[in-house]
């Protein structure tokens, strides 16, 4: 179980790596660094299927991560009493959500631009780029809950954080569909934008529930 893992994760990692290069025609243009980075994904039938035991080690590094956002928001609030933490039940629910949510966005969208052929490949290594996160989000939350960092380092933290997870998102889409990088970047960012939607929206329900009990 786990040197599948550690190779999907190294997988994850070279499909990041990027550096300039000149293309043949003398112009400059953007290569990985890794070219035969997808060999470290099976994107077949099973392979799509085991990309979502994915979830398993995620877990622990979800609440691991929201743990130590409820810390930060009790700290940074200038009334503890009034701080809304993340509860378990919330957790469960957004940590379900996370992985339900992409394959019906990604399946739509492959069907509308016709890119059915990448849709295993999409969510495949959108999976594991998930657990890569998670593992990153956990650590920053680990350091929290130790003392390590900060209240307000880990708000400085999340803005390079968020703007790192986007790039791993855009890059998975670019290296998994075969459509033009502008396209693929799209998809990519429009499945972040529902993502933080529905996060929103669950935070509404969660807060109305909470006001009528």
């Amino acid at each position: 179980m786990i040197e599948p893992v550690l190779t999907r994760l190294r997988g994850v990692l070279e499909m990041m790596a990027l550096r300039p290069a000149m293309s043949e025609e003398g112009g400059a243009s953007i290569q990985p660094v890794f070219p035969e980075w997808r060999r470290r994904f099976d994107v077949s039938e099973s392979g799509f299927a085991r990309s979502f035991l994915a979830a398993i080690p995620a877990l622990p590094l979800f609440f691991l991560s929201v743990a130590g956002q409820n810390a930060v928001s009790v700290a940074l609030a200038s009334n503890p009493d009034n701080a809304r933490p993340v509860d378990w039940t919330q957790g469960v629910v957004l940590f379900v959500c996370m992985w339900v949510y992409f394959p019906l966005v990604s399946g739509v969208f492959v069907r509308i631009f016709g890119l059915q052929d990448s849709f295993r490949p999409w969510v495949v290594v959108h999976n594991w780029t998930v657990l890569f996160l998670l593992l990153v989000q956990g650590s920053i939350g680990a350091l929290v809950m130790w003392g390590l960092i900060s209240p307000r380092g880990f708000a400085e933290l999340g803005g390079l954080y968020f703007m790192f997870a986007i790039y791993a998102h855009c890059r998975a889409a670019a290296g998994s569909l075969d459509a033009p990088w502008p396209m693929a970047v799209g998809g990519a960012c429009l499945a972040i934008l529902l993502w933080l939607i529905l996060q929103l929206l669950l935070v509404y329900a969660f807060a109305g529930a909470a006001l009528q009990a």
